[in-house]
């Protein structure tokens, strides 16, 4: 089981189709839950979903567990058993003021620019015993869960860069830092083809 499930990257298709909803839970289930933790871990990522672990369900995990009052810095779970685990995501509001910060991706190695995102959002989604839970999300968990949402719907963080999807706001990338990001794109493309 975890030779299927490991680490996927760009541009593997996998992480450009829509994940599909997860209505029950069962050992096979938590065992993959558990993989993408390990992988997420192993890569010292803040937070992973499941189609970059090759699987197309509506899940991401993170070690992220809540973002401090005053500081606004996130705040992590000291072990696997406490890491939040995010099921069916719905963003039910969104803010209307958006805050630039440089992301990265595991699915996409040594990349990083900056993206506008709302720095709140209201959501909605289903914990590991199918419990749905609401929250407002601000500052870096709510970053955070937007990323992994966008991958359950085959959205990379680069598609805002370059001007292929909108988020509601402008992304003010310099040409010259898109054709960068172009660039880095392409090399990926041309190392898959050269690795099959």
């Amino acid at each position: 089981m975890e030779d299927k499930h490991h680490l996927i990257y760009y541009p593997d298709s996998i992480l450009r189709k829509k994940a599909e909803s997860v209505d029950s839970i069962n050992p096979l289930l938590i065992n993959f839950i558990n993989r993408m933790k390990e992988v997420c871990a192993e890569k010292k990522g803040l937070g992973i979903a499941a189609p970059q672990v090759n699987e197309s369900v509506s899940i991401f995990v993170t070690p992220m567990i809540g973002t401090h009052i005053k500081t606004k810095d996130p705040i992590y779970a000291k072990n696997f058993e406490d890491w939040t685990v995010v099921i069916n995501p719905k963003i039910v509001r969104y803010s209307q003021e958006y805050v630039g910060y440089e992301e990265g991706c595991l699915s996409l190695p040594k990349l990083y620019s900056t993206v506008f995102r709302p720095k709140a959002i209201d959501v909605v989604y289903q914990d590991i015993n199918l419990k749905t839970q609401s929250k407002v999300l601000t500052h870096w968990f709510a970053r955070l869960f937007l990323h992994e949402y966008d991958h359950l719907h085959g959205i990379l963080f680069t598609d805002y860069l370059l001007g292929k999807i909108s988020n509601g706001t402008v992304q003010d990338v310099p040409f010259e830092e898109k054709l960068k990001i172009q660039k880095k794109l392409n090399d990926f493309e041309l190392e898959a083809r050269g690795s099959t």
